[in-house]
């Protein structure tokens, strides 16, 4: 069986976003007859384990300091070269989220090694993400590997059409998989009636989820309507939502008998608050590139849930959601226009949801699962073979 590798900064298999993609890739090169082996930045294990029938390697140190964490990051290309040499029989590597340098070294190796080498790439950050803008090391990094290093030499696995286009103008052969999981991770539970609708936010937002334009729409609801919602934020504490995200204070405090703010809690737990809310909330700038080059896992996780999403179209939302189907859709990226959607969702009918969370679960299935891009990503790996 051909074999592949799979190279990544996640912390697989912990149950980040970027390691449930590795674990869903991972299952698909397995469908197509390549055996995978994931190396990535997971909890400090020696030797070779095993994730649900996944082999995995870490590289990260076992303590977890400032200092070492620095070193987990300078010496990753010294790590992976010795990685490449215990296993000399993978030819095929696919990589994500490494330092530029490890990538540098891998394509320096192409050379000698025959490598084929293949890229997925899940995002491409805005200036406006960063307080820094431009001048942000992690702008910086991302934008120097999208626009310099990679080449026509490098196979590509975008996450977007726009990426998809982007880098098929470069020359490189690519496909496109959009978030892809594992439908059976999804254990399907009953909707609950709820004396309140409830909707929840699940994520590390910054700045670039919007939560100050969401907590601003349920201000603008009046009293009455207040009392009919529940609203639930998971990632950030009520602190952050000032610091980090910059939420008006008084917005807070009108909202304040309607919404919990959480803090983090593990994935385990966040799937367990979709299932039992009856929508999930996303605002981005749809005109921003991170937007447009991204794809929201939160969107396709609240799916497999049961949970129709509340959002305005970015990325390719487009192509899976439809408004009053699986979804709300907001018009415009305002507190304005969350608004009046919230106001809408509160005249919406118990069989009315019902219906809406299972076709929200069915597009889930028919586009998010990965067996749906089984014969494509053969066909992607024999065309670069």
């Amino acid at each position: 069986m051909k074999k592949i590798l799979l190279v990544s900064y996640y912390r697989f298999p912990d149950g980040d976003a970027g390691s449930v993609r590795q674990y869903a890739l991972a299952k698909m090169f397995l469908k197509c007859g390549y055996d995978p082996l994931i190396v990535s930045m997971g909890a400090a294990e020696q030797g070779i384990k095993l994730h649900k029938g996944i082999p995995y390697v870490s590289l990260r140190n076992k303590r977890n300091g400032i200092i070492e964490r620095i070193c987990n990051y300078l010496f990753f290309p010294f790590k992976l070269e010795k990685i490449l040499k215990r296993f000399p029989e993978y030819h095929i590597i696919m990589f994500s989220d490494i330092p530029n340098s490890a990538i540098r070294l891998l394509i320096r190796k192409k050379k000698t090694k025959n490598y084929k080498l293949i890229y997925d790439c899940v995002e491409w950050y805005s200036k406006e993400q960063f307080k820094r803008g431009g001048y942000d090391l992690n702008y910086h990094k991302k934008d120097t590997l999208n626009r310099k290093i990679i080449r026509k030499q490098v196979n590509i696995i975008a996450i977007s059409e726009f990426l998809e286009d982007y880098f098929s103008k470069k020359g490189c052969k690519t496909i496109r998989i959009p978030v892809i999981m594992e439908q059976e991770m999804y254990v399907e539970q009953s909707k609950m009636q709820h004396s309140k609708l409830t909707y929840i936010y699940a994520g590390s937002p910054g700045t670039k989820d919007y939560l100050r334009t969401i907590i601003g729409g349920f201000a603008k609801l009046n009293i009455e309507e207040l009392k009919q919602v529940r609203f639930k934020i998971i990632g950030v504490d009520e602190e952050k939502l000032i610091t980090l995200c910059r939420v008006d204070q008084d917005d807070l405090a009108r909202v304040k008998g309607s919404m919990e703010a959480y803090g983090r809690i593990s994935r385990t737990e966040v799937l367990e608050e979709y299932k039992v809310s009856d929508f999930s909330i996303l605002l981005r700038e749809e005109n921003l590139r991170y937007a447009k080059a991204g794809f929201p896992t939160k969107v396709v996780e609240s799916l497999f849930c049961k949970t129709p999403v509340i959002c305005n179209i970015s990325s390719d939302l487009a192509k899976y959601l439809n408004d009053g189907e699986n979804s709300m859709i907001v018009e415009t990226c305002s507190s304005e226009g969350l608004a009046q959607v919230l106001r809408k969702t509160l005249h919406i009918s118990q069989s009315k949801l019902k219906i809406m969370s299972e076709q929200a679960k069915k597009t889930a299935e028919n586009n998010f699962d990965y067996r749906n891009y089984i014969d494509e990503m053969k066909c992607f790996l024999e065309n670069i073979i």
